[in-house]
């Protein structure tokens, strides 16, 4: 830090001079030619009078006029400036050379604006000065015919101007490297006489920041340094006493908190976070960066209370119930604090969010599934009674009716057995009582069963129930054979019940090395996959196709029947062999179910 504060004096310094000196080398340049150009158009206009260019008219009226005005002008070479570096030249009305002070081969005569606007005819004495030459040009017409005319013209090449300027600019840049060089050793002793008390602050300031507080800093002097280290002096002394009292005040507050093991955020009388503990701030995340005023804790959890409201409740203190955030319900409850510090009272708020979710989701599940149950066994029911009270009603109906309200009645208690034993089942996986018997067994054997079970029910539905067992050297897998049947019938079932007749169901076996994929440790898997070129499942429904209870009543006619538990069944089944099912759908064109099992299952 240090060397960058003596760099910046350095380069300050520095960057003065060179301005300094680049600001008066241009005006020194600037003038130098300003002086050139003003004293060579003086120079011009002194000799190129009214008298001066009516003697050189007169001499166009000789024969010989060329050799006359080169005398003329030779004669005030003097006062034009003729020198090495400055040339005249006689010109006719084309600007061709007829005579001057150098032959014809050294002329070298360029066509200068000024040299073009006297070639052009024009009189005026509109002269402009370059940067790389000036020169001078004049119309000289004779008096007895003003169609012949011949132009004086003057060029200088500038070589005296910039001999001159570059040696003012030589001079100017000694200047500037002597004066770098003073800046720099100034600004050595400048920064020094700056940086030293910066220094010993800076070490104080790391001390004060280690909790050292008792070393003070000596005043050398009585300018703004030895005022800033006074005040810093002061400063420690007052941090010292502040931290004391935030000490106590901290401990205070953790002897609070440490029986509090929810989401605790203290607040002030202003509403303004005191301290917020780790539970509050993984909940809030970003919001808790010191900006999370009682206020805004209200408003965030979108809570139906003001800050005026806590104060008004049982004993200064307010409890809210089933308070929904980020997807998690709470039971919010402030209260109010209060403790002594430095002979002062003060207070604030504690917002206690006890994280209820569990109980909420159990307790909403729990209410869900009593409603689904009761509608399920109640369909079923409400059948059997109108069967039975329909044959009461009824002792004279013939057998033949009778016989169709008895199968009714029959149909209904098989789907009312089925709808109970397909909850018990579900009943034990919630609460891991499985009786699991493992085994090893030849899953493709499994497969060729289930189909052999099948295919009556699939050749009355004129369905095509096809296996293809990829390979035949395939091992055995460990897992519980009763339950994988039960998945292998639940899905096949689901297949068949949702193809149409004369559709086409395909059941293939492989073993795959699985990884990265979704809900699957990496590893060998056995891949049964159950296809159909059936109704297909909407896209919207395939993330609740899992769901007890879950049917998909737009793609599918309620007169297929079935609990809705099946695929809800197989799928847990497959999970607690540490497997899984996976289903992708497209509407009318079909669906396709994998199933994975591990080689070795793991209850």
């Amino acid at each position: 830090m240090y060397r960058k504060l003596q760099f910046k004096i350095v380069l300050i310094l520095v960057s003065f001079i060179v301005c300094i000196m680049t600001v008066v080398g241009t005006i020194l340049i600037g003038n130098i030619f300003s002086y050139y150009t003003d004293d060579f158009t003086r120079q011009q206009s002194e000799v190129f009078t009214e008298d001066f260019l009516h003697e050189l008219e007169k001499s166009l009226t000789y024969e010989n006029y060329p050799e006359r005005i080169k005398n003329t002008l030779s004669a005030y070479s003097a006062r034009l400036g003729i020198d090495e570096n400055r040339n005249f030249f006689l010109l006719d009305a084309n600007g061709n050379y007829l005579s001057g002070s150098v032959a014809k081969e050294d002329s070298n005569i360029k066509k200068t604006q000024n040299l073009v606007h006297a070639i052009a005819g024009n009189t005026s004495h509109v002269q402009k000065v370059g940067n790389s030459s000036m020169d001078w040009a004049e119309v000289v017409v004779s008096p007895k015919d003003p169609s012949f005319s011949v132009i004086v013209y003057i060029t200088d090449n500038n070589a005296e101007m910039k001999e001159f300027s570059w040696m003012v600019f030589s001079i100017i840049l000694q200047s500037l490297l002597i004066g770098l060089v003073v800046a720099v050793i100034l600004s050595f002793f400048l920064s020094k006489a700056i940086v030293s008390p910066i220094q010993s602050i800076t070490k104080k300031a790391t001390k004060l920041s280690k909790g050292d507080f008792d070393e003070s800093l000596t005043v050398y002097s009585d300018d703004e340094i030895g005022t800033l280290t006074h005040t810093f002096n002061k400063m420690a002394d007052t941090l010292k006493n502040n931290l004391n009292e935030i000490s106590n005040q901290r401990e205070k507050l953790e002897t609070i908190i440490h029986y509090l093991k929810d989401a605790v955020i203290a607040f002030d009388n202003e509403g303004m976070p005191m301290h917020i503990n780790p539970e509050a701030k993984a909940l809030f995340k970003d919001d808790v960066t010191g900006t999370l005023t009682l206020d805004k804790l209200i408003e965030i959890l979108d809570l139906d209370c003001r800050t005026e409201d806590l104060t008004l409740g049982e004993n200064d203190s307010v409890n809210l119930t089933n308070v929904i955030f980020e997807n998690r319900v709470f039971d919010v409850s402030f209260g109010k604090f209060n403790f002594n510090l430095s002979e002062k009272t003060f207070g604030g708020y504690i917002a206690v969010l006890h994280d209820v979710t569990e109980s909420f989701e159990l307790d909403k599940s729990r209410r869900e599934f009593i409603a689904t149950v009761s509608h399920e066994l109640g369909t079923p029911l409400t059948g059997i009674k109108g069967a039975t009270e329909t044959i009461v009603a009824n002792p004279d109906m013939p057998n033949d009716v009778k016989n169709h309200f008895l199968d009714m009645v029959i149909s209904e208690s098989d789907r009312m057995t089925h709808i109970v034993h397909d909850l018990l089942v579900l009943s034990r996986l919630d609460n891991h009582r499985v009786n699991w018997n493992p085994s090893s067994f030849s899953i493709a054997e499994l497969i060729e069963k289930c189909c052999l079970v099948l295919s009556a029910e699939a050749k009355n539905n004129s369905q095509e129930l096809t296996y293809v067992k990829n390979d035949d050297s395939l091992p055995d897998v460990f897992a519980d054979k009763e339950k994988i049947e039960q998945i292998l019938i639940n899905i096949v079932q689901n297949a068949m019940k949702y193809t149409q007749d004369g559709g086409k169901i395909f059941i293939t076996l492989d073993l795959t090395n699985v990884q990265g994929k979704a809900d699957l440790k990496d590893g060998k898997y056995f891949k049964i996959s159950v296809a159909d070129n059936g109704q297909g499942i909407p896209e919207e429904d395939l993330p609740h196709i899992f769901e007890r209870f879950y049917r998909v009543e737009k793609a599918r006619n309620s007169d297929k029947g079935g609990t809705g538990l099946g695929l809800a069944i197989a799928r847990e089944l497959a999970q607690a062999h540490g497997g899984n099912i996976l289903i992708t759908s497209k509407v009318k064109k079909g669906t396709l179910v994998d199933i994975y099992l591990p080689e070795q299952a793991k209850f």
